[in-house]
């Protein structure tokens, strides 16, 4: 199975995200749908069934704070052909995180990414060409006191990521 942990934003932020981008932005090819909103904190990759006792017991012994993730950036990847939203300056606890569940995959065995973390929520795929500028910049706090354990799967409409386990901050 193909894993990641990440953070998922509340139903209600995600639907204002959703609304956001309807009124903000010109329809997009392939909008990401409301389920699949979350910030990436790492990337695990292809993992066997036989490494999720040990990827638990390392997930249970992260002990960090809650904290508040402001979003109020819009930006466009054009190799990728991604448009996201994400904050104008990373927070240190969010980095921290990253850090610390990169650890876990490197104690895993499990291929270190080796792009700098950005933290950011992909709100379109397979966009040709970057939208205009939005008249209204994105402006959300989000408040994570958890993590999640993904596991992505590639379904006849795209992707589907589906939350494994989640654990408190």
């Amino acid at each position: 199975m193909r894993l990641f942990f990440g953070l998922k934003p509340d139903p209600q932020t995600a639907l204002d995200i959703i609304d956001w981008r309807e009124r903000s932005l010109p329809p997009m090819a392939r909008p990401v749908p409301v389920d699949n909103l979350h910030v990436t904190l790492a990337f695990l990759g292809q993992v066997q069934d036989r490494y999720l006792e040990e990827l638990f017991e390392l997930a249970d012994q992260v002990r960090l704070d809650p904290f508040d993730l402001q979003i109020n950036q819009l930006g466009f990847w054009s190799k990728p052909k991604i448009l996201w939203i994400g904050p104008e300056k990373i927070p240190g606890p969010i980095s921290e995180l990253a850090k610390t569940l990169g650890n876990v995959r490197r104690r895993m065995g499990f291929r270190a990414d080796k792009k700098e973390f950005l933290p950011h929520i992909s709100i379109a795929r397979r966009c040709e060409i970057p939208p205009p500028a939005s008249v209204f910049k994105p402006d959300f706090t989000i408040y994570f006191d958890r993590f999640t354990l993904f596991e992505s799967t590639r379904i006849k409409s795209g992707l589907y990521y589906k939350a494994l386990q989640d654990w408190m901050l």
